[in-house]
């Protein structure tokens, strides 16, 4: 069926149109009547949209895993970053992410000085601190 729904859209089914029916499991019948056609295009949309919510509930775990993650630097460098103005403690938001990994690195390594930056890096792992850095980094300064 999967060819059944490009032969309804032919020729400008293509790519999108075929995937839709694969993802939906359906055969290699042919089938061309108008009726049949319709059935197909609307089985294969909806199975293109339960794919892509598929893929959207699998990235928001993640995202909230490291909206968490943030959320502990927030006390001093301020919500998603942004540290209240006049502040002596930076605003990370929008830093260089190379840059806000290899200091947090280096808290963690003991190479920076700073008062309880070194205590609270070593409670991440590396991994958490890269994406903590690409985190901040992704956010408006």
């Amino acid at each position: 069926m999967a060819r059944a729904m490009a032969s309804c859209l032919a020729p400008t089914g293509g790519w999108l149109v075929t995937r839709a029916a694969h993802l939906a499991g359906w055969g290699e019948r042919r089938q061309a009547e108008p009726q049949r056609c319709a059935k197909a295009l609307g089985f294969g949309l909806a199975a293109l949209a339960a794919s892509l919510l598929a893929v959207a509930a699998h990235a928001q775990p993640d995202r909230l895993y490291l909206r968490t993650l943030a959320a502990n630097c927030a006390q001093c460098h301020g919500t998603d970053g942004h540290a209240a103005p006049g502040s002596a403690l930076p605003s990370i938001a929008g830093m260089p992410r190379d840059y806000l990994a290899t200091q947090l690195k280096a808290f963690k390594a003991g190479t920076r000085p700073a008062t309880v930056m070194q205590q609270l890096a070593r409670g991440y792992s590396d991994t958490q601190l890269e994406a903590l850095a690409a985190w901040f980094a992704g956010q408006k300064p």
